[in-house]
């Protein structure tokens, strides 16, 4: 790693509104498409909203987060129960991408998302691969994508090279067209990215600077707009609206919607004889809410909240005991909803109503926090009393 990013960096590279090369070409400390919103999402009316969301404006993370991160792959599979293993971020980069599930049957294996990270996905296909031989040489069967959000559905062109025995992808009923309206324009806005960096760069090493690391940092980056652009994402093929029950021989996969919550087709993998909950990114830490319908994400909470379950892998961050995240998210967004029908009926503009809410009031529900956390905090948490001011207005359809 040749940078590190300071507390100030986000403030500094957002009033900035640039895209610095030098930044761009740092090093990788955040992936997920997740950190291209905050900033970028209000400029690209949606289009790419979650990248940038830690970092500003500014891509350097766009050319260094899947070229120069190797050091920085997810974990190696953990076992979590007989029957699942985890793919884990690591704690300080659990927000850069998802975590990614295998779930073990009598002769075949299930594989639950697929991350952003390119690189990092080809070396989890060599654990998967390396596990399924230590099982028996079981193929796999399955692709769930939990929702349309670039770091769990990018790698399904990784998987679909890897494992051509694939019987199929699986998600909601809405995913296949979410993947062609809104995760293939997500990466062409990731690529143009790229590609201004790239120039900027090259013109910083025509200038006269004698830079070998930029100079293969460059080439590393062709190379890698070069495969974004050839990238075909595949979509579902098996699709449910409501609830389906997985045709799989092992344990039992129930794929559940209660409705538009985190996106508009999100499936929730639950392991019923197991208790264990696959919740994509519904109730993480911290999770995403630019793209959420506060409402109807609340009434698939307190839906889920019916289930019995006592573990949960969530879409980003370590293995969760029982209901408590489950119960603190469900608070947050019966919070942000009732501030925002106050707030609309005293007749509050949206700027200011986001500026009166007592963010330490849920640093403490949601902590501790780490520096990762901290950073992620400070937009995750007020993008739900956005989202909700804006829904309760009439603004979300």
């Amino acid at each position: 790693m040749t940078k590190s990013i300071v507390d100030d960096t986000i403030s500094e590279k957002s009033a900035n509104n640039q895209t610095n090369w030098e930044w761009v070409l740092g090093t990788m400390i955040i992936n997920s498409d997740k950190f291209l919103a905050y900033v970028s999402g209000k400029m690209c009316k949606g289009l790419t909203q979650k990248l940038l969301i830690l970092f500003g404006t500014s891509c350097w993370l766009l050319l260094s987060s899947s070229v120069f991160a190797l050091e920085e792959k997810s974990s190696a599979l953990k076992q979590v129960n007989a029957q699942v293993y985890v793919a884990f971020q690591k704690t300080a980069l659990r927000f850069n991408d998802s975590n990614v599930i295998i779930i073990e049957g009598d002769d075949s294996l299930v594989i639950v998302d697929a991350n952003d990270n390119l690189e990092n996905a080809r070396m989890l296909v060599e654990e998967v691969k390396a596990l399924s031989e230590r099982l028996g040489s079981k193929p796999i069967e399955y692709v769930i994508n939990t929702h349309w959000h670039s770091d769990h559905t990018l790698a399904n062109a990784i998987y679909k090279q890897s494992f051509p025995q694939i019987r199929a992808f699986v998600g909601h009923q809405n995913l296949p067209e979410l993947i062609e309206n809104k995760t293939i324009p997500q990466l062409e806005e990731k690529i143009k990215r790229y590609i201004v960096a790239i120039e900027k760069a090259e013109k910083e090493l025509a200038a006269g600077t004698e830079d070998k690391e930029l100079a293969q940092k460059i080439k590393n980056a062709k190379q890698l707009v070069a495969e974004f652009k050839q990238l075909d994402i595949p979509k579902p093929t098996i699709t449910f609206e409501h609830s389906m029950l997985l045709d799989f021989k092992g344990p039992k996969i129930e794929l559940l919607n209660f409705g538009r919550a985190h996106t508009e087709g999100d499936t929730i993998v639950y392991l019923p004889e197991q208790k264990l909950l696959l919740s994509g990114d519904l109730f993480d830490q911290l999770p995403y809410a630019g793209h959420g319908y506060p409402s109807e994400w609340l009434h698939t909470l307190k839906s889920i909240e019916k289930l019995d379950f006592d573990s949960v892998v969530p879409g980003h961050g370590a293995l969760q005991k029982g209901k408590v995240r489950l119960n603190a998210i469900i608070s947050l967004l019966e919070d942000a909803l009732d501030q925002a029908k106050s707030a609309l009926n005293d007749k509050v503009p949206q700027e200011d109503f986001i500026k009166s809410i007592d963010l330490q009031v849920y640093k403490e529900r949601l902590g501790p926090l780490d520096a990762t956390g901290e950073r992620a905090f400070g937009h995750f948490i007020p993008g739900f009393f956005e989202r909700a001011y804006q829904e309760v207005n009439g603004e979300i359809k």
